[in-house]
């Protein structure tokens, strides 16, 4: 994946990124074969390849050498930056690390004092400091710690830290967490403490955390006496948790659990990382999920290769670290052990959150498990106090909190909070928030909602209005959402008239949730709410992931998506081997594999023989659906590209031509369309474009178009919108237009975006 975009730029762009001239680029580095942003932003001086600042300025610099996706953005920075790291002085810097190839966070924040490459700290502050020799992406934050970190992960008195471990290639969170005796290499527990140790010669990322072990961790994962592991596979490549949790049987190769037991165990020779895990079901689990006695189980599917949620909710009991659920209950359970994204979500339990899980009196939580490298989304939800960050939780109020250390995604939302958001995430009065930790790299939706004063790019918020804001700093997904604002909204975020919006911001590549709650109408592309309801919906266009939750449905689901009245569901699609959400909301008829949509009904379908994820949702639409993606009358339609193996959202909305494959677009209408021959995940749309489009990317009048690029086989975004003159192979712009472009040759995935540039481009 990589994003190769040149755009705007005053001088021609060449191998060594020179910038001679100040201007406004987002240039891909020749050679990077996977992802790599990089984007000096209105610097004062060029470029160069050790990441000179020697004058204030606002740089996002891409590495040298880079080749998957390293942002690397000093903002605002108060001295110039230095490959040592250096912070003589107070200030808020986003650094990248030097030699890290693939993507690494290194941030001290409002440090007391200053960093070194030994990670010392010799007094308490706040650091979210990254390890030296991490090659890809690896958070190491010791905070408020009592004694200085050392590379050895020596603990010699109680403190609060998160590692990274030593050598560790790929992205490895390594946190013993008030432990007891000190961590070695050798994963020894002699004495019962609580530690989330890495393995040692894990290639890619493997949490290997024995919690409570009551006999120290084998290589061969025995289980020879009840305890409680979460134990990595030996020889696992990729990714794949491991993990009997209180087995009555110790485990084999062959998955066998011949009496009732709550196992989470690895397939055999599984590169990437699949779980597998009955869950409290009445008979013993098989390949074939096989369940002859009525309960309510999330199986993951046979042969899931990358990730599958396993749920069952309206357990009979409760929630705790053990998944018990003693009392009738809504919850919404991650099974143990999903590295990747695994939402963990006791609602209503009896106890308060803290950092080990406790709940001691009635409140909403949504917990996370712990060990969740990736996404791990940690909500309390009506506690009492205002939220810090260490995730106390004294009275009743309603939070939901992210879990420190959740480097991938971690959405960021206080809401009605009775004060404005800043950084430091302080809320000195009781109001309801949920919270982004500081430091999350790809994406972090960060959102007050109900906040005092108006949104700005400084979080500023001048006057009562819903707003979910986005982060500054957040290189890969940033949802913009402003809540219940004066006016109605637009490209431009306006919203002239009180509504109740979660808006997309233009240029999300990613992701993009985009959720009216309550709104006053029903939902709309445009988003429109004229009548109360209370709606979760996604947007259009939402390519990597995508929850669809009808909420309120009175009857139960079933495998083929029935839905013959009103019912309250959060479906996952039938296979779909990665996570696919798939929810019809309160539609007319029932859903079939074929997409078939004869009356007007509201969906969310999945695509069949989507392997990864591909949200496909006809919505409201005025005729069926097929596989040539026709389209004889107007209609509103989300549907998916056939052949794309990994997850292509296709939606033609509203359009007053068929679509073709050609991607023709004859008279002005509104498509979002899949490009043909994209393998993985293209979004192609075109939106209201005044003349067609062709292959050459032509674009002879203003128009607004969203166009993807031909030849990219991963998923390429290129959207000039409202450009002024036509686009060509080499970027060429001469007057000033909005363009989002994709540059010619980009082999992954490439995003270029220019917002009213003038001889300028953004990132």
């Amino acid at each position: 994946m990589e994003p190769c975009a040149p755009l705007y730029c005053a001088l021609p762009w060449s191998r060594e990124h020179q910038c001679t001239a100040p201007s406004r680029l987002r240039l891909s580095r020749a050679g990077c074969p996977t992802m790599e942003p990089c984007a000096p932003l209105y610097c004062a001086l060029p470029w160069s390849r050790e990441h000179q600042c020697t004058a204030p300025s606002r740089l996002r610099l891409s590495r040298a050498g880079c080749p998957t996706m390293e942002p690397c953005a000093p903002l605002y920075c108060a001295l110039p930056w230095s490959r040592e790291h250096q912070c003589t002085a107070p200030c808020r810097l986003r650094l990248s690390r030097a030699g890290c190839p693939t993507m690494e966070p290194c941030a001290p924040l409002y440090c007391a004092l200053p960093w070194s490459r030994e990670h010392q700290c010799t007094a308490p502050c706040r650091l979210r400091l990254s390890r030296a020799g991490c090659p890809t992406m690896e958070p190491c934050a010791p905070l408020y710690c009592a004694l200085p970190w050392s590379r050895e992960h020596q603990c010699t008195a109680p403190c609060r830290l998160r590692l990274s471990r030593a050598g560790c290639p790929t992205m490895e969170p390594c946190a013993p967490l008030y432990c007891a005796l000190p961590w070695s290499r050798e994963h020894q527990c002699t004495a019962p403490s609580r530690l989330r140790l890495s393995r040692a010669g894990c290639p890619t990322m493997e949490p290997c955390a024995p919690l409570y072990c009551a006999l120290p961790w084998s290589r061969e994962h025995q289980c020879t006496a009840p305890s409680r592991l979460r134990l990595s596979r030996a020889g696992c490549p990729t990714m794949e948790p491991c993990a009997p949790l209180y087995c009555a049987l110790p485990w084999s190769r062959e998955h066998q659990c011949t009496a009732p037991s709550r196992l989470r165990l690895s397939r055999a020779g599984c590169p990437t990382m699949e779980p597998c895990a009955p869950l409290y079901c009445a008979l013993p689990w098989s390949r074939e999920h096989q369940c002859t006695a009525p309960s309510r189980l999330g199986l993951s599917r046979a042969g899931c290769p990358t990730m599958e949620p396993c749920a069952p909710l309206y357990c009979a009991l409760p929630w705790s670290r053990e998944h018990q659920c003693t009392a009738p209950s809504r919850l919404g359970l991650s099974r143990a052990g999903c590295p990747t994204m695994e939402p963990c979500a006791p609602l209503y339990c009896a106890l308060p959150w803290s950092r080990e899980h406790q709940c001691t009196a009635p409140s909403r939580l949504r917990l996370s498990r712990a060990g969740c490298p990736t996404m791990e989304p940690c909500a309390p939800l009506y506690c009492a106090l205002p939220w810090s960050r260490e995730h106390q939780c004294t009275a009743p109020c309603r939070l939901r909190l992210s879990r420190a250390g959740c480097p991938t995604m971690e959405p960021c939302a206080p809401l009605y909070c009775a004060l404005p958001w800043s950084r430091e995430h302080q809320c000195t009065a009781p109001c309801r928030l949920r919270l982004s930790r500081a430091g999350c790299p790809t994406m972090e939706p960060c959102a007050p909602l109900y906040c005092a004063l108006p949104w700005s790019s400084e979080h500023q918020c001048t006057a009562p209005c819903r707003l979910r804001l986005s982060r500054a700093g957040c290189p890969t997904m940033e949802p913009c959402a402003p809540l219940y604002c004066a006016l109605p909204w637009s490209r431009e975020h306006q919203c002239t008239a009180p509504s109740r919006l979660g808006l997309s911001r233009a240029g999300c590549p990613t992701m993009e949730p985009c959720a009216p709650l309550y709104c006053a109408l029903p939902w709309s592309r445009e988003h429109q709410c004229t009548a109360p309801c209370r709606l979760r919906l996604s947007r259009a266009g939402c390519p990597t992931m995508e929850p669809c939750a009808p909420l309120y449905c009175a009857l139960p689901w079933s495998r083929e998506h029935q839905c013959t009245a009103p019912s309250r569901l959060r479906l996952s699609r039938a296979g779909c081997p990665t996570m696919e959400p798939c929810a019809p909301l309160y539609c007319a008829l029932p859903w079939s594999r074929e997409h078939q949509c004869t009356a007007p009904s509201r969906l969310r379908l999945s695509r069949a023989g989507c392997p990864t994820m591909e949200p496909c949702a006809p919505l409201y639409c005025a005729l069926p659906w097929s596989r040539e993606h026709q389209c004889t009358a107007p209609s509103r339609l989300r549907l998916s590209r056939a052949g794309c193996p990994t997850m292509e959202p296709c939606a033609p909305l509203y359009c007053a031509l068929p679509w073709s494959r050609e991607h023709q677009c004859t008279a002005p209408s509104r498509l979002r369309l899949s490009r043909a021959g994209c393998p993985t995940m293209e979004p192609c749309a075109p939106l209201y474009c005044a003349l067609p489009w062709s292959r050459e990317h032509q674009c002879t009048a203003p128009s607004r178009l969203r166009l993807s690029r031909a030849g990219c086989p991963t998923m390429e975004p290129c959207a000039p919108l409202y450009c002024a003159l036509p686009w060509s192979r080499e970027h060429q712009c001469t007057a000033p237009s909005r363009l989002r472009l994709s540059r010619a040759g980009c082999p992954t995935m490439g995003l270029g975006a220019v917002h009213w540039c003038t001889q300028h481009a953004r990132l």
